[in-house]
């Protein structure tokens, strides 16, 4: 056997090189920054446009039908983790608080709620209040009998990151004048400072995107990043996008369907000219920009 001569000057830097990779490693750990939610190989399907962000000695908080609503410390950082089976829960699921908050993956599912519910956050999705940082909801699936989608009061200032989102369908019981809700994709009265989505798909019986930052946060205004979103409105939906003067927009690629025939002005508040790029279309398109496998079973394709 031949034995390989390496010099002191050689070893030297091999090892230097073997402490920087173990520091990296140690750090990515720490930062909580995997790119799936198994930590394994990302999922098949476009990458995203934006990264969870990184989570210094987060706390793991298991979801549950009975620990549905969660009262996070602002000051720190969270995992949110949902069970393999379908949360059922009546009012969906609610954080509120927390810095750097990151869930990824689930379905939440609403009860029926009745004849006559007993409130309208009886039938709400999501509900995101309050976090101090930012916080990134990637692969989750709303569904069951929602009034709203995702509600969202983030007076504080944090930037929502939401991304691969599917939204069953939102409607109310009165579907001609509304008298007992209007249901919502997504509505925001308190900020976000900086909201971004990037392939959400949902179906609506009324409204889309109502956003309005500044109405219960005044002086607030928000940044908007919409990219990749499919709103899919039925014979009884009206404004599929709303937006106050509180709110800059960039669109990418954002589809809205409104079957009754309704004209542009009628789908986009106040007026198409503030949501340059939307299309408008009468067919539902064939295929959704979010990813089919949102849910339970998600693992993420990867960030950009």
């Amino acid at each position: 056997m031949t034995r390989l001569r390496v010099s002191a000057t050689a070893w030297r830097t091999v090892m230097a090189v073997a402490v920087v990779a173990l520091a990296a490693g140690a750090a990515l750990l720490l930062a909580g920054g995997d790119s799936s939610p198994s930590g394994g190989a990302a999922a098949a399907g476009p990458k995203l446009a934006w990264p969870p962000p990184p989570l210094r000695h987060p706390q793991t908080i298991h979801v549950t039908a009975v620990r549905a609503k969660l009262d996070l410390d602002p000051r720190r950082d969270y995992r949110i983790v949902l069970t393999r089976a379908p949360v059922r829960v009546a009012g969906g699921l609610t954080i509120s608080g927390g810095h750097n908050v990151v869930l990824r993956g689930g379905r939440v599912l609403v009860p029926w709620q009745g004849a006559q519910p007993p409130s309208g956050s009886a039938r709400r999705g999501l509900f995101l209040k309050g976090q101090t940082g930012t916080v990134h909801v990637e692969g989750l699936r709303l569904g069951g009998d929602l009034g709203d989608g995702i509600d969202l009061d983030e007076r504080l200032g944090a930037t929502v990151q939401l991304q691969n989102i599917r939204v069953d369908r939102v409607t109310a019981r009165d579907n001609k004048t509304f008298s007992d809700t209007h249901p919502d994709v997504l509505q925001s009265w308190a900020g976000p400072k900086v909201l971004r989505v990037d392939r959400l798909s949902a179906a609506t019986d009324y409204q889309g995107f109502f956003l309005l930052p500044a109405q219960f946060a005044k002086g607030q205004t928000s940044r908007i990043d919409l990219r990749h979103v499919d709103l899919v409105g039925s014979a009884s939906s009206a404004y599929l996008l709303w937006r106050d003067r509180a709110s800059r927009v960039r669109l990418r690629d954002v589809r809205l369907t409104s079957p009754r025939g309704r004209a542009v002005y009628q789908t986009m508040w106040p007026s198409p000219r503030w949501w340059p790029g939307a299309r408008l279309s009468r067919h539902a398109p064939r295929t959704l920009f979010a990813s089919p496998h949102a849910g339970a079973t998600y693992r993420s394709p990867g960030y950009r």
